[in-house]
Protein backbone atom coordinates (compact mmCIF):
# COMPACT_ATOMS: atom_id res chain seq x y z
CA UNK A 1 0.00 0.00 0.00
CA UNK A 2 2.91 2.57 0.53
CA UNK A 3 4.78 1.85 -2.39
CA UNK A 4 1.22 2.14 -4.51
CA UNK A 5 0.78 5.70 -2.29
CA UNK A 6 4.40 6.80 -2.99
CA UNK A 7 4.10 5.89 -6.91
CA UNK A 8 0.53 8.08 -6.92
CA UNK A 9 2.89 10.91 -5.39
CA UNK A 10 5.29 10.93 -7.47
CA UNK A 11 3.10 10.55 -10.23
CA UNK A 12 1.57 13.89 -9.47
CA UNK A 13 4.17 15.73 -8.65
CA UNK A 14 5.87 15.02 -12.00
CA UNK A 15 2.82 15.18 -14.30
CA UNK A 16 1.31 18.32 -12.79
CA UNK A 17 3.97 20.54 -15.27
CA UNK A 18 2.72 23.77 -16.63
CA UNK A 19 -0.42 25.21 -15.39
CA UNK A 20 -3.19 24.99 -17.70
CA UNK A 21 -3.82 27.58 -20.54
CA UNK A 22 -7.47 28.45 -21.04
CA UNK A 23 -6.80 29.77 -24.78
CA UNK A 24 -5.30 26.32 -25.59
CA UNK A 25 -8.29 24.70 -24.71
CA UNK A 26 -10.15 26.60 -26.49
CA UNK A 27 -8.29 26.18 -28.91
CA UNK A 28 -8.15 22.40 -29.02
CA UNK A 29 -12.05 22.17 -28.28
CA UNK A 30 -12.54 24.50 -31.18
CA UNK A 31 -14.93 23.80 -34.27
CA UNK A 32 -11.86 23.73 -36.64
CA UNK A 33 -10.79 20.78 -35.01
CA UNK A 34 -13.49 18.68 -34.44
CA UNK A 35 -14.45 16.11 -37.01
CA UNK A 36 -16.07 16.54 -40.18
CA UNK A 37 -19.66 15.47 -38.43
CA UNK A 38 -19.37 17.91 -35.81
CA UNK A 39 -18.56 21.25 -38.23
CA UNK A 40 -21.62 20.58 -39.98
CA UNK A 41 -23.94 20.39 -37.05
CA UNK A 42 -22.26 23.18 -35.65
CA UNK A 43 -22.74 24.88 -39.21
CA UNK A 44 -26.46 23.75 -39.08
CA UNK A 45 -27.45 24.61 -35.92
CA UNK A 46 -25.54 28.56 -36.58
CA UNK A 47 -27.93 28.70 -39.67
CA UNK A 48 -31.44 27.72 -38.10
CA UNK A 49 -30.38 30.35 -35.19
CA UNK A 50 -29.78 33.10 -38.15
CA UNK A 51 -32.62 32.75 -40.53
CA UNK A 52 -35.35 31.52 -37.41
CA UNK A 53 -38.29 33.85 -37.42
CA UNK A 54 -38.54 32.64 -33.42
CA UNK A 55 -36.36 31.11 -30.84
CA UNK A 56 -36.68 27.48 -31.81
CA UNK A 57 -37.67 27.92 -35.11
CA UNK A 58 -36.31 24.89 -37.44
CA UNK A 59 -39.15 24.57 -39.88
CA UNK A 60 -40.03 28.35 -41.56
CA UNK A 61 -39.35 28.00 -45.25
CA UNK A 62 -35.85 30.32 -44.36
CA UNK A 63 -34.34 28.00 -42.41
CA UNK A 64 -34.95 25.16 -44.60
CA UNK A 65 -33.58 27.23 -47.51
CA UNK A 66 -30.70 28.10 -45.89
CA UNK A 67 -29.76 24.74 -44.90
CA UNK A 68 -30.40 23.26 -48.74
CA UNK A 69 -28.26 26.28 -49.74
CA UNK A 70 -25.59 24.92 -47.58
CA UNK A 71 -25.91 20.99 -48.64
CA UNK A 72 -25.89 22.49 -51.76
CA UNK A 73 -22.61 24.28 -51.90
CA UNK A 74 -21.00 21.54 -49.50
CA UNK A 75 -22.07 18.80 -52.75
CA UNK A 76 -21.38 21.60 -55.25
CA UNK A 77 -17.36 20.99 -53.68
CA UNK A 78 -18.03 17.38 -53.67
CA UNK A 79 -18.28 17.15 -57.41
CA UNK A 80 -15.39 18.74 -58.13
CA UNK A 81 -13.32 15.42 -57.14
CA UNK A 82 -16.14 13.21 -57.70
CA UNK A 83 -17.22 13.36 -61.51
CA UNK A 84 -18.79 10.01 -61.33
CA UNK A 85 -20.52 10.66 -58.38
CA UNK A 86 -24.46 10.10 -60.62
CA UNK A 87 -26.25 8.87 -57.35
CA UNK A 88 -24.88 12.17 -55.67
CA UNK A 89 -25.76 14.53 -58.85
CA UNK A 90 -29.61 12.74 -58.48
CA UNK A 91 -29.90 13.80 -54.79
CA UNK A 92 -28.27 17.54 -55.58
CA UNK A 93 -30.97 17.73 -58.49
CA UNK A 94 -32.99 17.10 -55.74
CA UNK A 95 -32.50 19.32 -53.12
CA UNK A 96 -32.32 22.13 -55.56
CA UNK A 97 -35.51 21.37 -57.05
CA UNK A 98 -36.78 21.41 -53.04
CA UNK A 99 -35.19 25.10 -52.97
CA UNK A 100 -36.89 26.21 -55.58
CA UNK A 101 -40.40 25.09 -54.76
CA UNK A 102 -39.39 26.57 -51.11
CA UNK A 103 -38.01 29.89 -53.00
CA UNK A 104 -41.28 29.93 -55.07
CA UNK A 105 -43.50 29.53 -51.98
CA UNK A 106 -41.89 32.26 -49.70
CA UNK A 107 -42.27 34.76 -52.52
CA UNK A 108 -45.88 34.26 -53.11
CA UNK A 109 -45.92 34.17 -48.82
CA UNK A 110 -43.36 37.05 -47.70
CA UNK A 111 -42.11 39.05 -50.23
CA UNK A 112 -39.53 40.77 -47.81
CA UNK A 113 -38.58 37.67 -46.34
CA UNK A 114 -37.70 36.28 -49.78
CA UNK A 115 -35.85 39.34 -50.79
CA UNK A 116 -33.89 39.34 -47.36
CA UNK A 117 -33.17 35.41 -47.87
CA UNK A 118 -31.59 35.66 -51.55
CA UNK A 119 -29.29 39.02 -50.41
CA UNK A 120 -28.51 37.04 -47.34
CA UNK A 121 -27.52 33.79 -49.19
CA UNK A 122 -26.30 35.40 -52.44
CA UNK A 123 -28.90 33.67 -54.76
CA UNK A 124 -30.47 35.44 -57.70
CA UNK A 125 -34.38 36.22 -57.85
CA UNK A 126 -35.58 33.57 -61.15
CA UNK A 127 -38.73 32.87 -59.91
CA UNK A 128 -40.60 36.22 -60.91
CA UNK A 129 -43.86 35.52 -63.17
CA UNK A 130 -42.98 37.11 -66.97
CA UNK A 131 -44.77 38.64 -69.73
CA UNK A 132 -44.38 36.54 -72.45
CA UNK A 133 -42.48 39.28 -74.83
CA UNK A 134 -41.24 41.27 -71.89
CA UNK A 135 -38.12 43.05 -73.55
CA UNK A 136 -36.89 44.15 -70.39
CA UNK A 137 -36.78 40.98 -67.52
CA UNK A 138 -36.96 41.99 -64.11
CA UNK A 139 -35.62 39.20 -62.08
CA UNK A 140 -35.63 36.84 -64.76
CA UNK A 141 -33.81 33.68 -65.32
CA UNK A 142 -31.41 36.00 -67.00
CA UNK A 143 -29.53 36.74 -64.07
CA UNK A 144 -31.03 40.19 -62.22
CA UNK A 145 -30.72 40.44 -58.74
CA UNK A 146 -34.00 40.57 -56.41
CA UNK A 147 -33.01 44.32 -55.86
CA UNK A 148 -34.92 45.19 -58.89
CA UNK A 149 -37.87 43.57 -57.72
CA UNK A 150 -37.61 45.44 -54.42
CA UNK A 151 -37.62 48.44 -56.87
CA UNK A 152 -40.71 46.93 -58.34
CA UNK A 153 -42.66 45.03 -55.84
CA UNK A 154 -44.78 42.32 -56.78
CA UNK A 155 -46.29 44.15 -59.25
CA UNK A 156 -45.26 43.80 -63.38
CA UNK A 157 -43.70 46.30 -64.79
CA UNK A 158 -45.96 48.57 -66.63
CA UNK A 159 -45.33 49.59 -70.60
CA UNK A 160 -46.02 53.09 -71.23
CA UNK A 161 -47.48 53.70 -74.63
CA UNK A 162 -45.92 56.05 -76.80
CA UNK A 163 -48.45 59.10 -75.84
CA UNK A 164 -47.60 58.49 -72.65
CA UNK A 165 -43.76 58.29 -73.09
CA UNK A 166 -44.51 61.97 -75.24
CA UNK A 167 -46.23 63.50 -72.11
CA UNK A 168 -43.64 62.20 -69.95
CA UNK A 169 -40.43 63.83 -72.05
CA UNK A 170 -42.47 67.17 -72.46
CA UNK A 171 -42.72 67.13 -68.57
CA UNK A 172 -39.30 66.98 -68.12
CA UNK A 173 -38.33 69.32 -70.70
CA UNK A 174 -40.51 71.48 -69.00
CA UNK A 175 -38.94 71.35 -65.51
CA UNK A 176 -35.62 71.17 -66.68
CA UNK A 177 -36.31 74.56 -68.60
CA UNK A 178 -38.25 76.29 -65.03
CA UNK A 179 -34.64 75.16 -63.22
CA UNK A 180 -32.74 76.87 -66.26
CA UNK A 181 -34.94 80.27 -65.49
CA UNK A 182 -34.57 79.93 -61.90
CA UNK A 183 -30.49 79.14 -61.86
CA UNK A 184 -30.42 82.51 -64.53
CA UNK A 185 -32.83 84.47 -62.40
CA UNK A 186 -30.35 83.66 -58.95
CA UNK A 187 -26.81 84.43 -60.37
CA UNK A 188 -28.70 87.65 -61.78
Amino acid sequence: MAAAARAAEALTSEDAGPPVQPQLVDQFIAAVNSGRRQQLQQRKVSLMQEYARAEGDVGSPEVQIALLTDKIRDMSSHFLTHRKDYHGMRGLQGMLNQRRKLLAYLRRDNFPRYAFVLHKLGLKDTYAKQARYDKYRVGSRLGAPAEALKRYGNQPVKQLSAQQKKQQQKQLLNQQQQQQKQQKQGTA
